[in-house]
């Protein structure tokens, strides 16, 4: 599976161009074999660009901290309007950081659901399965108690009031 964080590659103003410049190349072979060359090729630069932004939550962080070194001075000097900027720029940068890391962790929880399934799903499909193994005819026993070892195609010829969706049994696999 190719994956790559889709919250701040996508926002970033060389994403295009750079995706476009390795799609460009003209590799030989069938058309899956250049996809996964082309995806192989992004990968490295995708990389970078996770490198050079750094950690995400760290970068939310930081920037409180700066926001909130930026409100101690502004409350020293309510006046200066360098610090009225400094104090602004700092939360602007918080809001965009935070938001990049909310997507980041949307995304996250996204694979992490695509991947294991959440618990409704999980309880559905295992009821689903217990309902169709009780439902299964292993044997068939006779009114004289023997056992009968029949397939599917003689079962119902042999039975012609039973259709073949309509064979039933008593939960533990036994024609009754």
């Amino acid at each position: 599976m190719f994956r790559f964080d889709n919250c701040y590659l996508t926002l970033s103003s060389d994403f295009t161009p750079t995706v476009q410049g390795v799609w460009r190349n003209n590799i030989v072979g069938t058309a899956m074999f250049a996809v996964t060359r082309k995806l192989k090729a992004l990968k490295p630069i995708f990389r970078a660009h996770r490198q050079r932004k750094g950690d995400l939550s760290n970068n939310v962080k930081l920037t409180a901290s700066f926001l909130d070194t930026a409100q101690t001075l502004l409350a020293q000097d309510r006046l200066n309007p360098i610090l009225l900027h400094l104090e602004f720029c700092c939360r602007m940068i918080l809001r965009l950081a935070t938001k990049i890391e909310q997507h980041m962790l949307h995304q996250r929880a996204k694979l992490a659901w695509m991947k294991g399934g959440d618990q409704c799903s999980h309880i559905f499909f295992c009821k689903v399965a217990r309902r169709r193994a009780s439902k299964r005819v292993f044997q068939i026993m006779s009114s004289t108690g023997k056992h009968l070892l029949i397939s599917r195609m003689s079962l119902t010829s042999s039975f012609p009031s039973i259709g073949p969706c309509w064979v039933a049994t008593n939960g533990h696999g036994v024609l009754t």
